[in-house]
């Protein structure tokens, strides 16, 4: 028998606005930490959660969020370990937590039972991004493309127990893909399952569809927009970080991109129109937009990047570079020694 009614209380977990961030491993991040106040600043109506897997003792003092504890398994992780064919030593185990933050998101939303908005750690959320239009969608996942080989969950929209259980399920299922590589997959070979959110990658194939395309969508940034304004992560260069440039492989060219600031948004246009642009994948985990007003920090944006490529050396980075390669080299040695012995 199909039942028409709800209960209140099912009602009201589907309806509940989440949003979640992840963060597996010990230390927790300063824009990690600056990015989570910011959102209960500005969604004061919006339940922000942190799934985590450290010791109470080490979980950030912010009132009003709440905590999941995610506790890996071997029989998960160990296929993962074993197929993916990244270095498991880079930013202590990268490769290997962004993939288990997809099977901690599928338990937490199996526990809840709600849809859920899942950002990374820095990535920033205009103050205007609506909920309800992610919330109104019949698809069971929703996230951006960022090339035509890679998704990405800079920003994902998990639509309850089925969207759930379908990340869980690739996940497992293609423990050799990297975490951008196995949404992409997803996302072709669900199609009907999986929405891409309109990113700058799909501005190319709009246009060669349509040359007379006028913007009036939303924009879901994966990493591009935020990247060019923002800069790169300065430990992918040593400490230099580069702000207002273009990178090899995305397209379209981002220099070639019009910005403005209008009516307290940032927006973009590529063709007759504007477009809102809704989130900004902060790369080089710069905690500005987190902590300042986002409107004065556009303003003196656009106005800046009006005058060309800025490059700067951060000494700080540098260093923390130079540990980490410092840590590596005896980590090999160590390895190598045992070997010699055994």
């Amino acid at each position: 028998m199909i039942r028409l009614k709800l209960s209140w209380l099912e009602l009201n977990c589907l309806m509940t606005e989440r949003l979640v961030f992840v963060h597996l491993g010990m230390s927790m991040p300063k824009h990690l930490i600056a990015n989570i106040k910011y959102c209960k600043r500005e969604f004061s109506d919006v339940e922000i959660v942190l799934i985590h897997d450290a010791p109470i003792e080490s979980l950030p003092n912010i009132s009003g969020i709440s905590f999941y504890r995610y506790t890996s398994v071997d029989h998960e992780v160990t296929p993962i370990l074993s197929k993916l064919q990244r270095n498991f030593e880079f930013r202590s185990g990268f490769w290997l937590l962004t993939k288990l933050r997809f099977l901690a998101l599928a338990e937490y939303v199996g526990k809840v039972q709600s849809q859920i908005v899942h950002i990374e750690s820095d990535v920033w959320l205009a103050p205007y991004f609506n909920f309800k239009y992610l919330q109104s969608s019949e698809f069971s996942l929703a996230y951006p493309r960022a090339d035509t080989n890679r998704s990405i969950a800079s920003i994902m929209f998990i639509n309850g127990i089925e969207g759930a259980r379908t990340l869980r399920e690739v996940t497992l299922r293609n423990p050799e893909l990297s975490d951008m590589e196995l949404l992409e997959k997803l996302r072709r070979d669900i199609s009907k399952k999986v929405i891409s959110l309109p990113s700058s990658f799909d501005f190319n194939f709009q246009f060669a569809q349509d040359s007379s395309f006028k913007q009036e969508q939303t924009i879901f940034d994966g990493a591009a927009i935020g990247m060019h304004l923002f800069g790169a992560d300065p430990r992918n260069t040593f400490g230099f970080l580069s702000k207002y440039m273009d990178f090899p492989s995305v397209t379209p060219k981002m220099s070639t991109l019009h910005f403005r600031f209008h009516d307290e948004r940032l927006q973009i246009s590529l063709g007759h129109g504007y477009s809102d642009i809704v989130c900004l994948h902060i790369h080089s985990k710069a905690t500005t937009l987190f902590i300042r007003d986002y409107r004065e920090v556009f303003k003196s944006v656009i106005k800046e990047r009006s005058l060309g490529i800025k490059k700067s050396f951060l000494p700080r980075v540098a260093l923390f570079c130079l540990v980490e390669l410092s840590k590596l080299a005896i980590l090999k040695i160590i390895r190598r020694i045992r070997v010699i012995i055994l």
